[in-house]
């Protein structure tokens, strides 16, 4: 059977990822290799009742081209989810990273969205774009070191992040398809859980000036190695961008107090936060304590939760009593500071004096600008400062099976 990364179901309007044509040990009798499941492909309408349904809704689903290559030199296509109000722009675009456990369940990113808007009204009136950073897709930076079970319990190389300058790119272009009368180009901001949360803190850190907002959850601000030594630029991008994180108080991989700490400091304010209360919120037996230092810098930690994680259920079901996303809609970046991002976001990526530039020609994408290409480098190479500063052609480090497969299916139908 043809190996594809997503293909459109037969029996109904979903479109299917490749995986489920893989085989293995267990489950195959439960999963359809044709259809998105079961009930679809014995025809008669209808989808599995439970979560064996791997199909997601064609009109949520949309890709894009990215400027860049693979070893093949064949365009990267990213996907990505699009939730769209009905209402009348230009709107905040909502920038969504989902977290590492959607990496072998694709079709589970568009039923995360879906019951955001579905639990909160006010998320509901932003535009929202969902990423994928699942098996086989080019924003998934796969790890070297960690396995995990696919839904046929067969060992795969797992997920690390997502690829921090793939992911903006496939951001921008799904604006720039929307345009500047549906996009607030003012209130573009990010908000992700758990791996999705540390992806929101790393495109703050390389380009938090083109973003009004991030609220990540159960996810901190990792230093690549020798990070500290270019706070400063770090600071640049940092400076004016309004942060909410939230985490499981008991999670404490998952927040550095430190990093607000220093954030406040180097933003004039105390270091110690100004306020730092503790309140039981009407949904659920957990309290949720408030470290804040003002609007734009807020650490909430959820004491007493049941899960030791998930924090993100908990904020999206509060929203009377959190306001995260009243709060998102009102962070607006200046009307200078505006148009630079509204520059950085409709011009096209290799009008871009800096961050990642026009592979085919022999560029390469750099933290800020003044980058050189390395003499004789080939073209869809890659570096930055996340990387070591090293040079890595894209996908070298993906020699195993699993993603040779891979390769033979990087082009994905157009729905």
């Amino acid at each position: 059977m043809e190996k594809v990364r997503w293909f459109a179901c037969p029996g109904c309007d979903r479109v299917v990822p490749g995986c489920v044509r893989d085989l293995g040990p267990k489950n195959v009798e439960l999963i359809s290799r044709t259809h998105c499941c079961r009930t679809c492909e014995a025809g008669g309408g209808g989808h599995n009742a439970d979560w064996w349904c791997a199909g997601t809704p064609r009109h949520q689903f949309h890709s894009v081209e990215l400027p860049c290559r693979d070893r093949y030199r064949r365009p990267l296509v990213a996907h990505y989810i699009l939730h769209l109000p009905d209402s009348p722009g230009p709107l905040p675009a909502l920038l969504f990273l989902h977290g590492g456990a959607t990496y072998m369940w694709p079709e589970t990113l568009a039923q995360e969205v879906d019951s955001l808007v579905a639990t909160n009204p006010v998320a509901r009136t932003f535009i929202i774009i969902a990423p994928f950073a699942t098996k086989g897709e080019p924003l998934a930076e796969r790890s070297q070191y960690r396995w995990i079970k696919d839904r046929y319990e067969n060992s795969i190389r797992y997920v690390d992040a997502f690829d921090t300058e793939l992911t903006l790119e496939c951001y921008t272009a799904a604006c720039r398809r929307l345009g500047p009368g549906v996009v607030d180009l003012a209130r573009l901001c990010i908000t992700g859980y758990s791996m999705g949360a540390q992806a929101a803190w790393d495109l703050a850190r390389q380009h938090g000036t083109m973003f009004s907002a991030i609220a990540p959850l159960a996810g901190r601000m990792v230093w690549p190695p020798n990070g500290w030594r270019r706070e400063e630029q770090a600071f640049c991008q940092l400076r004016d961008l309004a942060v909410w994180a939230f985490s499981v108080a008991t999670d404490e991989t998952t927040y550095n107090a430190s990093d607000f700490t220093w954030l406040a400091e180097k933003r004039g304010l105390p270091i110690e936060p100004t306020t730092n209360e503790r309140e039981r919120l009407p949904f659920g037996p957990e309290e949720l304590e408030s470290r804040i230092w003002d609007d734009n810098l807020r650490l909430f930690l959820i004491h007493g939760s049941p899960d030791a994680h998930n924090c993100w259920d908990y904020v999206w079901r509060n929203e009377p009593c959190i306001g995260l996303f009243r709060w998102l809609a009102t962070r607006r970046k200046s009307s200078v500071a505006a148009s630079a991002a509204a520059a950085a976001v409709l011009s096209v990526p290799w009008e871009r004096s800096s961050g990642r530039r026009q592979y085919a020609d022999g560029w390469a994408d750099g933290w800020g600008s003044g980058w050189a290409e390395p003499a004789g480098a080939p073209p869809a190479w890659r570096g930055g400062m996340d990387k070591g500063d090293a040079w890595a052609w894209r996908g070298d480090s993906e020699d195993d099976a699993d993603s040779q497969e891979d390769a033979a299916s990087e082009s994905s139908p157009q729905f």
